[in-house]
Formats: C-alpha cells, sequence, structure tokens
C-alpha cells in the first residue's frame, strides 16, 4: 500500500501540471498536448512500478502483483484489496475531480486495477467525480 500512496501523490502533482492547457477535448489530450505533464506521469509509472494509462477521459492505475492466484488466494487477496482501496475510495474521487477542474474536461474516470502475473484483472474499481461507480 506504500505504492499506493506514492503513486497518489505524484497523481495530485501531475495534475497540477495540467492547469492553462485550455479546454481539451478529453483528459487523454489535455496531457497529450502538456509535454510537462506527461513526463510527470511516464516519471510516476517508472518510480512507481505501476502503470499509467489515459484512453479518452480515464485515468487507468494498474498495479501487477506478480504472482499468480489460485481461487482461494484470489478470493482472500480480493477482500483485502477492497477493503484497502475502499479506504481510499475519497481519494481516487478527489484525483477525478481534480483532473475535471484543471483541464475542464468533463466526465473523467479513474479506473484502479490489480492483475496477476498473467495479467488477468483480478480486482478494479472505478470512480467518477463524485462517487465510486463500479467494482
Amino acid at each position: 500500500m506504500k505504492k499506493l500512496g506514492t503513486v497518489l501523490a505524484m497523481a495530485v502533482t501531475a495534475m497540477t501540471l495540467l492547469v492553462g492547457c485550455g479546454a481539451p477535448a478529453n483528459l487523454e489530450e489535455a496531457v497529450a498536448n502538456d509535454k510537462e505533464a506527461k513526463e510527470q506521469i511516464d516519471s510516476m509509472a517508472s518510480e512507481s512500478g505501476v502503470a499509467i494509462d489515459i484512453k479518452e477521459n480515464t485515468l487507468t492505475y494498474t498495479y501487477d502483483l506478480g504472482m499468480e492466484l489460485d481461487d482461494e488466494q484470489k478470493e482472500a487477496v480480493v477482500e483485502q484489496l477492497d477493503a484497502s482501496i475502499a479506504s481510499n475510495d475519497s481519494v481516487f474521487v478527489d484525483i477525478a475531480k481534480s483532473l475535471e477542474d484543471e483541464t475542464g474536461v468533463s466526465g473523467v474516470q479513474v479506473v484502479v486495477t490489480y492483475t496477476d502475473s498473467n495479467g488477468n484483472a483480478i480486482y478494479s474499481a472505478t470512480y467518477n467525480s463524485t462517487e465510486r461507480v463500479a467494482e
């Protein structure tokens, strides 16, 4: 979870870089048009080991657990992740809200996904600027 805190702190920093970008069509365009913001996001991903992807209006954090999980392990890990992520719901909502405020783009979503070593998603949560909207 230390990684999560680091990524969240760096995400807030990257959001402030998007100020003054004008009115882009979507979040992806806002970041693509801001070299400093793009470099900051790439740096965050590199330093934290978390994949950060932006497609249209969705910012996705993908955490690779680096191991295969059998069904029993997966169930235990998902339960643990859900409790841990739920305690940070407001942080992810705030990231989506800040991105909307800083870029002028509405409809931003933040997705947090955990994968096993084969790239299979074992847990995912989606947020908009007001709440968690999906698990």
